[in-house]
């Protein structure tokens, strides 16, 4: 059983002027457990979106996507994304930046 399979992945957004933005568009890969993936391409392909969609915190507007069989529905203890810009609290320690999350 794959750890992660997606399947026609689709995600579209919609425009203040009403017409419709495609930024991902039928992905579909499966990742068996013990594979090391890496997602590139240039910046605005749609990279970003697909992982906040793997993390549960965006829903894709099509296909379907599943963690070891079960679908992804939320945001999970089980994922976790690091984001490219930084989100410490700078008047905390380093310790304290580190806690926080527990």
């Amino acid at each position: 059983m794959p750890e992660l399979e997606a399947t026609n992945i689709r995600m579209e957004y919609e425009r203040r002027d009403g017409s419709i933005v495609r930024a991902i568009e039928n992905i579909t890969l499966g990742i068996e457990p013990g594979e090391f993936v890496s997602i590139v391409g240039p910046s605005g392909c749609g990279k970003t979106t697909f992982l906040k969609i793997v993390n549960g915190l965006l829903p894709p507007t099509g296909g379907s996507l599943m963690v070891r069989g079960r679908p992804i529905t939320q945001s999970a203890g089980d994922r976790a994304m690091v984001f490219q810009e930084a989100s410490l609290f700078p008047w905390y320690s380093v310790a304290r930046n580190i806690g926080y999350g527990l």
